[in-house]
């Protein structure tokens, strides 16, 4: 059967190299791409169709800090989808940004909401809506899984000076996906597992556009001064291959829902 992958922030970075990567690894995938992005969604689509002939991708130009708009441009996506049709759901949570890489005490008070409704807010709506509307429609079906993925960071777990949105943000958005873990612990399907699971997967230092604005306009000099050293002596992870081991990690299944795993990880 097919496997179903809803990825949000699919129009570039690491978002784009795991839709590829997904699709590389499952020769009959249907991928929604969501982003507000559209030549970037659209150059996603087309290195898929490059690799797998046999992938389906949806693009949703959305934007997903526009909390009020988010209930209704979603639920259509969702009321599309019929989930008896897949072997397996992942539901990928990788939009995010950076926020002002100021100290807390420098924050400009206009950025803080935005930054929290973008990395926070959207991804508990997200989240409740998918939940609430797989159930629905799942409901007598202990076959159909469902695995909500976070991508979180080592920033998560670790403060970092003068990312105090952005820790912030990831750290709130692990305890999100460890509580969403806990509450379907008992609901379990015919293969013994729970049906709705979580994970947490940091994917280390990407080089991407968000390590150029990390090097560029980090406040904190000796932050700023140990990425581009990184940068320098090619230390940074390639998304592809960060993206890679996400997927064999889903593929495989043995991971403990909630789980938080690093790229680096043995």
């Amino acid at each position: 059967m097919t496997i179903l992958a809803i990825i949000s922030g699919g129009s570039k970075g690491f978002g784009r190299a795991l839709a590829v990567e997904l699709a590389t690894h499952y020769q009959h995938i249907h991928l929604f791409l969501l982003g507000r992005d559209a030549k970037g969604l659209e150059t996603t689509s087309s290195l898929i169709n490059q690799c797998n002939g046999h992938a389906t991708v949806n693009n949703v130009l959305i934007d997903l800090s526009d909390i009020d708009k988010l209930e209704t441009q979603i639920q259509p996506l969702l009321d599309s989808i019929d989930y008896t049709k897949y072997s397996r759901i992942l539901f990928i949570n990788n939009h995010g940004s950076l926020g002002p890489l100021t100290s807390i005490e420098k924050l400009p008070i206009s950025k803080i909401r935005t930054e929290i409704d973008l990395n926070v807010t959207s991804v508990v709506i997200l989240n409740t809506l998918f939940i609430r509307h797989f159930n629905s429609k799942t409901e007598g079906f202990s076959n159909i899984n469902a695995t909500i993925v976070n991508i979180s960071s080592l920033a998560a777990i670790k403060p970092f000076h003068s990312w105090g949105l952005y820790c912030t943000g990831k750290s709130a958005r692990d305890m999100l996906h460890q509580i969403i873990a806990t509450e379907n612990a008992d609901k379990i399907g015919s293969d013994g597992k729970a049906i709705i699971t979580t994970l947490n997967y940091a994917p280390g230092p990407l080089d991407t556009d968000m390590q150029t604005e990390i090097r560029e306009t980090c406040e904190h000099e000796s932050t700023r001064t140990y990425f581009m050293e990184m940068k320098k002596e090619e230390k940074l992870v390639d998304p592809h291959d960060s993206a890679k081991k996400l997927v064999s990690i889903l593929d495989t299944n043995k991971f403990e829902s909630g789980a938080h795993i690093d790229y680096f990880d043995k």
